[in-house]
């Protein structure tokens, strides 16, 4: 399994990358991880998309914890909010 990491130790709200990935089969799983540390809160999305432009949630994180979910040919973390001032937060995809 790849470890993709869509956003790594950040603190600020925002989009990540979008990340192709290589499971362009139907109903492929993978796992995905949501990790706040120290007192971060907020909500972390994984958003998926059929063509790269239209993305939809796949999953949604308000605490640290994985989930598996289907893969969608391309994908990207969202952090829509955040709270607390120390520490960041992490969505790790295992493709």
């Amino acid at each position: 399994m790849k470890i993709v990491k869509l956003l790594d130790g950040v603190s600020a709200n925002g989009d990540s990358f979008v990340y192709e990935s290589k499971f362009l089969r139907d109903n492929e799983t993978g796992l995905v991880q949501a990790v706040f540390g120290g007192d971060r809160t907020g909500t972390l999305k994984l958003q998926g998309s059929l063509d790269g432009t239209n993305f939809v949630d796949v999953a949604s994180f308000t605490t640290s914890g994985s989930v598996a979910v289907t893969i969608f040919p391309f994908l990207k973390g969202n952090l829509a909010s955040i709270g607390g001032s120390s520490g960041t937060v992490s969505l790790l995809l295992g493709d």
